[in-house]
């Protein structure tokens, strides 16, 4: 097992091409700085669906690891911000397959 390395302080204004590249290299300060600068915002949409703190941190947390096991298919087509937000399905809908070849989406 290799020691843990000291994390590094993720700079103001890094864009999300770059967060997302170190993220799939398992960076811990660019995932941390990903879900702190998307957390605020994926629980207002989560807690706006559901109307239950508890689900919409569930949701949250669901949508976290399916996002950080695909980000090889975030493309920079859209911001992170966007491209986080659209993963997110409500409970009522997870049911539902995607569309056939639409690309991008987290399945």
């Amino acid at each position: 097992m290799q020691p843990a390395q000291a994390s590094q302080i993720v700079p103001v204004g890094t864009g999300d091409a770059d967060l997302v590249e170190r993220a799939r290299g398992r960076d811990e300060a660019a995932i941390r700085a990903i879900m702190q600068a998307n957390n605020r915002r994926l629980y207002r949409i989560a807690r706006g669906i559901l109307r239950n703190d508890g689900e919409a941190e569930d949701v949250v947390q669901e949508t976290y690891v399916r996002a950080f096991t695909h980000l090889e298919s975030f493309r920079g087509d859209s911001s992170l911000a966007t491209w986080l937000s659209t993963s997110y399905r409500p409970p009522s809908t997870r049911e539902e397959s995607p569309q056939p070849g639409r690309s991008g989406a987290i399945t």
